[in-house]
């Protein structure tokens, strides 16, 4: 297979190919909205991870401090501890029981979450 130019044609092969390297969104959702309530606090996202495979995806729903994300929850979120949340979203794949953390230094923030089997 050939990337970044035109083929004309595909065998069986390429089309093997590409299927082992698309992500396939087939199994159950799930959705929710959690509220940062306590300042420099960590809390789980999604509160109750899928046993299996999964896709998150998190988005900002309001911010009046900084919003952090960590796969750990020790430590306060702040400099030191966790990552920016920067982007208005950010997307995850994980293994089943797997969750992200997220936490601000204002107790208003939300995050609002989507989960896919896959």
């Amino acid at each position: 297979m050939t990337f970044g130019q035109v083929k004309d044609e595909f065998n069986s092969q390429d089309i093997d190919e590409l299927k082992d390297n698309v992500l396939v969104l087939s199994g159950s959702s799930t959705d929710g909205s959690v509220t940062l309530t306590g300042a420099n606090t960590w809390v789980q996202v999604p509160s109750v991870a899928p046993t299996s495979s999964y896709h998150l995806v998190v988005t900002k729903e309001s911010e009046t401090g900084t919003i952090r994300w960590s796969f750990d929850n020790t430590g306060f979120p702040g400099a030191t501890n966790g990552n920016k949340m920067l982007e208005d979203g950010r997307e995850f794949n994980l293994a089943g029981g797997q969750v992200v953390y997220f936490g601000s230094d204002d107790a208003t923030d939300i995050v609002n979450w989507t989960t896919k089997v896959i």
